[in-house]
């Protein structure tokens, strides 16, 4: 009997666009692209409400890398995007002989979502406020 095992993670937040977002070709010819997703979780704290920031490392292969480049070129404003996808931990020895890690998404589907400024979550949270550390992260990666 096979057990069925599920790798499936979705999110949803600000593309980080500091960087020029290129598409590289690896040696099998296949498209990939990488970009950087910021997510905040937030929560109450005596009737204020706290954010934590975590940044996303997405990776997507062919059609997918080509279609969230052409996305990420479209965009002239701050871009929030749903990402699901497979998580895989990459390792790699660097060059001062230390083993290194990173946790990536894996593509499997995207999609743009417009956010606008003020906007609220069921529970009254600020999904986007001009006063809140993600949003500052943002005006200097915008």
């Amino acid at each position: 009997m096979r057990i069925p095992f599920e790798n499936s993670h979705a999110i949803a937040g600000y593309v980080n666009k500091k960087n020029p977002i290129e598409i590289r070709t690896l040696d099998n010819g296949r498209s990939t692209i990488e970009l950087q997703i910021a997510t905040k979780y937030s929560y109450k704290v005596n009737n204020e409400w706290k954010d934590e920031d975590e940044w996303h490392t997405v990776v997507a292969y062919g059609n997918d890398a080509e279609a969230l480049k052409a996305v990420v070129d479209k965009s002239s404003r701050t871009l929030f995007l749903r990402v699901v996808g497979r998580k895989r931990t990459r390792r790699w020895t660097g060059a001062d002989q230390k083993q290194r890690h990173r946790i990536e998404l894996i593509v499997e589907s995207f999609a743009e979502i417009v956010v606008h400024e003020q906007t609220q979550s069921p529970a009254g949270s600020p999904l986007h406020d001009e006063d809140t550390p993600l949003a500052d992260a943002f005006k200097r990666f915008g």
